[in-house]
């Protein structure tokens, strides 16, 4: 080939790269799926940051370099439901979903693979009801982890299964296990005590290594040898033997003076059967003047773990007029009215998280002088309307929606917070109720960063149909071409917008109010009056009839007190 060919067909070959080079980021991009397939049988879904998978199968085996399928919304994953019939998680599965807050397996999960929880630095509680086999490094790095609840159904736990949860403070390991892997929790600087009623004549190596706080540690009778290392840089000296699980109980004190306030935190921490609880109470003092919070953080397990949570609430040590209690349900969705009754009249803030990826607040003092129901249902079926009826896209007018029902009735006064998704961060959620076949606009709040959407509820039905709407404008009445925004800013934004912050109180709005006719009090109300009037036309038209007929009789009014008025 000549000089002067080779020259014409590099030119040529970098004019057509140049080419692709201006033409490729003008293709269309491959649009992020938010469902599919993970199993023979298993399928996921993506909404709101809430990741659902259901199935009868396991969810497959991933890894590092091919990860599942969920990956690219890894910024955006805050719960995980897994659905009931699903019987394993995969290798990777939840691979460093670092925004992760919430998981719950069902008892039907029997498996957990290899690292598929890695990294999963929000990660705060786990309860696996019915696993049998937790993988290698499974849970490794989970930094946020306080409580996990091993369940009586586990056999193995792998090696470095909880490696580097540094904030971990007790784990109690069942006479169920008869394997565990090397350095399980090794360096969990917080964990404070440790009962191991494994089946098992040896404990392995590494075990605790590097556990600086932990102070107690009870081990089966059955354990004859003590692994290599297993306890180095522990306080630990001599563990203590025993076959009994006692309720596990720490308290701590720390006093600290920032610049003129002296800080002084107590921290206890009580676990048994039916749920954990971690207590911590600030006390700051400031020119002599002393302003106390508590906050209660609980997993609970079980009912009757409830009980529990009022003690701690009524604990007269603290002497505190803010009290916040922070619940996460892991057995079911379901609270009853005898439970919720306990808080009645007091100055508690109860916040109550579902697997659902949502929160309830409740102020006890909301309480006073209700009749609670029996139970109440948490539970809510939220769904994107791809394809809105007629009336919900006459409601929305070309903006997103949401189609919102509730599982069960609510009689009192909630805060409730919807996950839509971060991508309508800042924007405004409205909510709709299906009142007379008409949507009708209730309440407009500020979606906050956690794409979370804040709305006041003071009843609402479980049959009654409503709407959520992004960024529908507010109808603009003819004699107020400009009215004020009725938008509520949630508390995390307050500060940002202080031209939208409540003059007065947060109106709670009722919704589909059911009379015991199974109507709504709107209806009731117009029947009400119908009836009313009816009766009254109906009284006036009998009385002239029958005075009608007493006039054909021959009955003759008396008309003298008219004739004492002309007199006088």
């Amino acid at each position: 080939m000549s000089r002067n060919k080779l020259q014409v067909n590099i030119a040529r070959l970098m004019a057509l790269c140049l080419a692709l080079l201006l033409i490729l980021p003008m293709l269309p991009a491959k649009a992020a799926e938010d469902s599919g397939a993970c199993g023979d049988d298993v399928t996921w879904t993506f909404h709101g940051g809430v990741l659902t998978i259901v199935g009868s199968g396991a969810i497959r085996d991933y890894s590092e370099m091919a990860p599942a399928p969920w990956a690219q919304f890894a910024d955006e994953i805050t719960t995980v439901v897994i659905k009931q019939g699903v019987q394993g998680v995969g290798a990777f599965a939840f691979f460093g979903l670092k925004e992760l807050t919430r998981v719950t397996l069902p008892n039907s999960v029997k498996s957990i693979g290899v690292c598929a929880f890695f990294g999963c630095k929000k990660l705060t509680a786990v309860s696996m009801t019915g696993v049998t086999q937790i993988g290698d490094s499974a849970f490794e790095q989970c930094s946020a982890l306080r409580t996990v609840r091993l369940p009586n159904t586990l056999k193995t736990i792998g090696s470095e299964a909880f490696y580097r949860c540094e904030n971990l403070i007790s784990i109690t390991i069942p006479v169920s296990v008869t394997k565990m892997g090397g350095a399980a929790f090794a360096y969990c600087h917080n964990l404070r005590s440790a009962i191991v009623l494994a089946n098992m004549t040896e404990l392995p190596h590494w075990t605790f290594y590097g556990c600086y706080a932990l102070e107690t540690v009870q081990l089966s009778t059955k354990f004859e040898n003590l692994g290599e290392k297993s306890f180095n840089g522990t306080k630990i000296e001599k563990p203590v033997y025993s076959n009994t699980a006692p309720e596990i109980f720490h308290e701590e004190t720390k006093t600290e003076t920032v610049e003129d306030q002296t800080i002084t935190t107590d921290t206890s921490y009580r676990e048994n059967n039916d749920c954990a609880i971690n207590t911590v109470v600030t006390t700051v003092t400031k020119n002599s003047e002393k302003k106390t919070q508590v906050k209660i953080e609980v997993v609970l397990d079980a009912d009757s773990g409830w009980q529990k949570v009022e003690e701690a609430v009524t604990d007269q040590r603290y002497g505190s007029e803010d009290v916040k209690v922070d619940v996460l349900m892991t057995n079911n969705p379901y609270l009853k009215g005898e439970d919720l009754n306990r808080f009645s009249g007091k100055n508690v803030r109860l916040t109550i998280q579902t697997t659902q990826g949502t929160k309830w607040h409740v102020n006890g003092n909301d309480l006073v002088d209700k009749e609670l129901a029996q139970r109440y249902d948490l539970s809510f079926t939220l769904k994107k309307l791809t394809a809105p009826n007629e009336k919900q896209a006459q409601t929305l007018v070309g903006r997103d929606g949401f189609s919102l029902e509730f599982h069960g009735v609510l009689d009192f006064k909630v805060e409730v917070e919807l996950p839509l998704g971060r991508n309508y961060s800042r924007k405004s959620a409205v909510f709709f109720s299906l009142e007379e076949d008409e949507y009708l606009r209730k309440q407009a709040v500020m979606i906050d960063d956690e794409g979370m959407a804040h709305f006041y509820l003071g009843q609402v039905e479980a049959d009654v149909q409503y709407l959520v709407g992004i960024n529908v404008p507010q109808k603009v009445e003819q004699n107020n071409q400009n009215p004020v925004s009725d938008v509520i800013v949630p508390d995390s934004l307050k500060h940002e917008y202080p031209a939208l912050q409540q003059t007065g109180g947060i109106d709670y709005i009722i919704t589909g109010t059911k009379s015991s006719l199974g109507i709504n009090i709107g209806q009731l109300t117009i029947i009400l009056v119908a009836v009313m009037v009816t009766c009254a036309v109906v009284v006036g038209v009998v009385i002239r009839i029958n005075f009608k007929q007493k006039l054909k009789k021959g009955y003759v009014p008396d008309m003298s007190y008219e004739d004492e008025d002309e007199e006088s």
